[in-house]
């Protein structure tokens, strides 16, 4: 008997003409550039559609039940009039009468969901606080809500580095990071994890607990992610920039320790024994013992369209490292002001879009990071797509950058000046709130100057930096004692006897033969004055953690 499969494959092939009409009536009105994509269209429909439509239906990346479901949150159907990638946690079992549920249930984005609703997070609704204990997936069955098999979903292993922050999506992944050659035995190291993206979340029915002001904190996801995967950026002034489809990648792996679930007898949740002693449960007699343990990484896994952004001439001893605290805080900070920047000429609202780091190895096999920008609906709203062309993204630099437009002149009043790194008027937003504390507006300039200009000075005499660089350096060395505020080749520095510390910009190389040449004159010159010991510190961590 044919299958539905092959009766659609073999109308595809008999009926071009039917086919080609419906693309000519689906592309009125649209753009050239789109119309121009006709053949294009048609050839995927020819020879790649069932194929494509196989791989999605194959893909453990998919946990969806109904093809068109899945096709959607893959992007080949539109998302518009299917269900979201809402997920519940279920604080009563639920009823037939009320399905689905609207009570007895805390409903979050699955972005949010793996953390809050993680094992042993406790959640805070009418006065009372609810722990979450596991995963579960309910579903109508005869006259009641039964528990299925499988809430954790089907298993997606992924590499994950936590020395260079890279993410190696090949299948299988390798074994150790493909980009800065950590293994499993270094500290921070590689890890290679195994996936769920749950299908819900539930807690120990009747355990919840009056609220009292306090309640337990839970691990958090990782910022958003893709994979290491290099693409061909075209080159527009001094950046790269691609745009298209990808997997961006939200991640909970419990601190690095992952999640070992365990199965409730007689039923189909999956628990960690972590969370039934938070809340009184002895494991022993509620665990099914023959089930053993799966150990996953709690995961949102979305197609969607983004950007990627890299700058692509570095001055000499100038670098935004990805390993490197000083270098992550800049590449973020030049992310975010790219959303803040796009989301006012766009005239949207910020949060329809993200900021993330992708971690690389270039042609010449240095790690290299380059930011992205996704949208934050699922299969993407057009917003990067449209902000990935070269030059648009040209245009949207020279708008922050312009002094004479709006969004400039208010980073470098004087009333903003006196922000040290970054605040609500600048950078800083509820949805950025893990990224705060590494946030700079004056390093985002930086990078944004220097996409646009491969000459652009990334030093301290530009003319924002000045007045921090001087003030915090001299607050830095009159809390020392003994310390004298000074300066090497115009460089802050402070001294102390044989002994200078010289205050670098946080971009500036400070070890390697690869200096900056402003950073070597101040050496040279302190050396030059009967300085025995030079240390360098960046303005990043005097600002942050002076001592």
């Amino acid at each position: 008997m044919r299958s539905v499969r092959d009766l659609v494959a073999d109308w595809i092939q008999t009926h071009p003409q039917e086919i080609q009409r419906i693309c000519d009536v689906l592309l009125v009105f649209t753009g050239t550039g789109l119309r121009g994509q006709m053949q294009q269209l048609l050839d995927f429909i020819r020879y790649n559609l069932i194929a494509r439509i196989d791989q999605i239906a194959n893909s453990p990346q998919f946990i969806q039940d109904n093809l068109s479901e899945r096709l959607a949150n893959a992007g080949l159907l539109p998302m518009f009039g299917f269900p979201t990638r809402v997920r519940l946690l279920f604080h009563k079992h639920p009823s037939l009468r009320d399905w689905p549920p609207e009570e007895g249930i805390v409903d979050r984005d699955l972005d949010l969901a793996i953390s809050q609703f993680a094992p042993g997070a406790e959640t805070v609704k009418d006065g009372l606080i609810h722990t979450a204990i596991g995963v579960v997936h309910y579903r109508p069955q005869g006259t009641d809500i039964a528990e299925q098999p499988g809430p954790l979903g089907p298993v997606q292993a992924i590499g994950l580095c936590r020395r260079c922050q890279a993410v190696d999506a090949s299948s299988p992944p390798a074994a150790n990071c493909p980009v800065c050659g950590a293994t499993v035995q270094d500290r921070p190291g590689y890890q290679v994890v195994q996936l769920s993206q749950p299908s819900g979340f539930r807690t120990w029915f009747g355990r919840s607990r009056d609220f009292d002001g306090l309640f337990e904190w839970s691990p958090r996801a990782s910022r958003p992610k893709t994979s290491a995967t290099l693409r061909p950026l075209t080159n527009r002034a001094n950046f790269g920039v691609w745009a298209g489809l990808e997997t961006v990648y939200v991640i909970n792996d419990n601190a690095g320790c992952c999640f070992n679930f365990v199965k409730l007898s007689r039923e189909e949740t999956w628990v960690t024994a972590d969370a039934l002693q938070q809340i009184g449960i002895n494991p022993a007699n509620t665990v099914d013992a023959n089930a053993g343990i799966d150990s996953r990484a709690l995961a949102s896994v979305k197609e969607t369209d983004i950007l990627i952004l890299g700058i692509y001439t570095w001055p000499a001893g100038v670098h935004a490292s990805p390993l490197d605290v000083n270098g992550r805080a800049a590449l973020y900070s030049l992310g975010f002001l790219l959303r803040r920047a796009a989301a006012v000429r766009l005239d949207i609202d910020e949060r329809e879009l993200k900021v993330g780091l992708r971690v690389v190895q270039d042609a010449a096999g240095q790690v290299t990071g380059q930011i992205f920008i996704s949208d934050s609906l699922e299969n993407g709203a057009g917003y990067s797509s449209h902000l990935g062309q070269p030059a648009e993204m040209e245009g949207l630099l020279q708008f922050i950058l312009d002094p004479q437009d709006m969004f400039f002149p208010p980073l470098v009043a004087p009333n903003h000046l006196s922000c040290q790194t970054s605040c609500p008027d600048c950078l800083r937003d509820f949805s950025n709130l893990a990224f705060h504390n590494i946030l700079d507006w004056r390093l985002g300039l930086d990078l944004a100057r220097l996409a646009l200009d491969a000459n652009a000075p990334i030093d301290f005499t530009v003319p924002y930096w000045q007045t921090l660089a001087q003030s915090a350096t001299q607050a830095y060395f009159a809390a020392q004692p003994g310390w004298q505020s000074t300066s090497f080749a115009g460089v802050p520095a402070g001294r102390r006897g044989p002994v200078a510390e010289i205050i670098t910009h946080p971009l500036w190389n400070r070890s390697g033969g690869n200096l900056s040449p402003v950073l070597t004159a101040a050496v040279a010159q302190a050396q030059a004055a009967g300085v025995q010991n030079v240390k360098h510190r960046t303005l990043f961590e005097v600002l942050r953690r002076p001592y």
